[in-house]
């Protein structure tokens, strides 16, 4: 149990540097109980209710980091194009800066990434034409709301951490 909760932890952890935590501590779950099932019969370990539980917090997490840059591009007056544009720049970034410095690269990459793409989504933008300042004023909203859409992520990512070792200690299950 004390190495499923240093997992948990370091799961958690890995979050806010773009690793899917949450996601890798719940197909551990998942394969321990499998494997629970397989050799007793039964769910001895977290039983599927809470690993379903953890999997909706998971998913509603990612909602929530999708939905943050969303809110925060219409903040700063730009449109669903700047959000698409913020949220694949950070992907771009995030992938081509890891290599170069591992872990400070991921979220430096992710966050000029993200400005990034918000910028060219802005002033690429044929409804109404933008300026630099516009345009960087938009892409600054978008990346202080994918900075805090993490942070929420990274909270619920606590919260399946949680509920998987609550799970373990409940007598419930």
């Amino acid at each position: 149990m004390l190495g499923f909760v240093v997992l948990a932890v370091a799961c958690v952890l890995t979050i806010p540097f773009g690793i899917p935590g949450a996601w890798v501590l719940l197909l551990v779950a998942v394969g321990i109980e499998m494997g629970d099932t397989a050799m007793w019969g039964t769910e001895t370990t977290f039983s599927w209710t809470f690993i379903g539980l953890g999997f909706v917090i998971a998913a509603g997490g990612e909602a929530l980091e999708l939905g943050a840059v969303a809110i925060g591009a219409k903040k700063g007056g730009g449109t669903r194009r700047t959000a698409i544009g913020a949220v694949l720049g950070g992907i771009g970034g995030a992938l081509a800066f890891t290599p170069l410095f591992p872990i400070i690269g991921t979220i430096f990459g992710g966050l000029l990434g993200t400005f990034i793409g918000a910028v060219i989504a802005e002033l690429s933008r044929t409804d109404k034409k933008r300026t630099g300042k516009e345009a960087f004023k938009t892409a600054g909203w978008a990346t202080l709301a994918a900075m805090a859409g993490t942070g929420m992520k990274t909270v619920l990512g606590g919260a399946v951490a949680f509920l998987l070792v609550l799970g373990m200690l409940s007598p419930l299950v």
